[in-house]
């Protein structure tokens, strides 16, 4: 009779450990891609405003030059985000029509995802395509050369 109930208890134990194991697993998945996906969020957010900073510095620049104009427009997106130390892959600067009032300043922001944990089984480890961007246009008040 004594022996039955060890057995069951040492049974007992082994459900309990694994139950736990599995739960904990769980858990931690949950927690690690709730991180993931707020710092892929973060993110999405910083180049929106970074791509926004930098089309409004070159929508209110006073230089008369296109060129030096998207030159502005990318220097201060690029200075947005190395301010919050945040990584990217590219940054292009557009301004459309030239000659023309009103003048339209673009700024796109490419970017791969910078992922802690779980966000290279989401998107895969060999993504070459770029899964993040911004893209920003105002329209400058002064047309320009």
């Amino acid at each position: 009779m004594q022996l039955s109930i060890l057995n069951r208890c040492r049974s007992e134990k082994g459900a309990t450990l694994v139950e736990g194991a599995v739960s904990l697993s769980l858990f931690l998945m949950l927690t690690l891609g709730s991180i993931d996906l707020s710092w892929l969020l973060y993110q999405k957010i910083a180049l929106h405003f970074a791509a926004r900073f930098g089309a409004n510095a070159g929508a209110v620049s006073a230089d008369p030059s296109c060129a030096r104009r998207a030159q502005i427009a990318k220097t201060e997106a690029a200075n947005f985000l190395r301010g919050i130390s945040l990584l990217y892959d590219d940054t292009t600067t557009k301004i459309n029509p030239v000659n023309s009032t009103p003048t339209k300043v673009a700024v796109t922001i490419h970017s791969d995802p910078h992922c802690f944990f779980l966000c290279h089984l989401w998107f895969g480890a060999t993504t070459t395509e770029t899964l993040l961007s911004a893209k920003t246009e105002m329209l400058a008040e002064h047309g320009c050369s």
